[in-house]
């Protein structure tokens, strides 16, 4: 399977309107399928994450590469990439296909599928870092993630 993030930006006063957006596509010869809810139970989990939602999105900000100099920004380095206030630190974009009282998979893909899931943000100027994973419900060698950077400039006369 394929996995890719996109994310564009319309300003709108002191913020940026940014619609991200995940593309899947299953090249592989079986269905793909996410884990079902796990209420609180957590979908992944090792020595650098826990994820609690079979596709998510989570957004860190970057810190001021011009007061940092040259820097490797690292999704986990905490000194570097930072939780957003105000966003919670992994978004559920299974949401929209969840059922209620339901523990089957929400979403997916036959092979040769494509699918395109997306979500809007609002964020302030910044530097971010955009990560998202889909865990998908057999062993866990089924685990993507894809990151993006993404810059949101202040606006002119700042």
């Amino acid at each position: 399977m394929t996995m890719e993030i996109s994310a564009s930006a319309i300003q709108r006063g002191a913020v940026f309107m940014v619609p991200v957006r995940l593309s899947f596509h299953n090249t592989g010869k079986a269905l793909i399928a996410s884990r079902g809810r796990t209420d609180g139970v957590p979908v992944w989990s090792d020595k650098l994450e826990t994820l609690y939602f079979p596709l998510n999105l989570q957004v860190r900000h970057l810190v001021d590469p011009a007061q940092e100099g040259a820097t490797v920004f690292d999704w986990f380095d905490g000194n570097v990439a930072t939780p957003v206030e105000g966003l919670p630190t992994e978004i559920n974009l299974l949401r929209p296909f969840e059922l209620p009282d339901s523990k089957e998979p929400g979403f997916l893909l036959e092979p040769g599928d494509k699918a395109t899931v997306e979500f809007l943000l609002a964020l302030p100027p910044g530097d971010y870092l955009i990560k998202g994973t889909f865990v998908g419900g057999g062993s866990d060698q089924q685990f993507w993630t894809d990151i993006r950077y993404l810059a949101l400039p202040p606006p002119c006369g700042t």
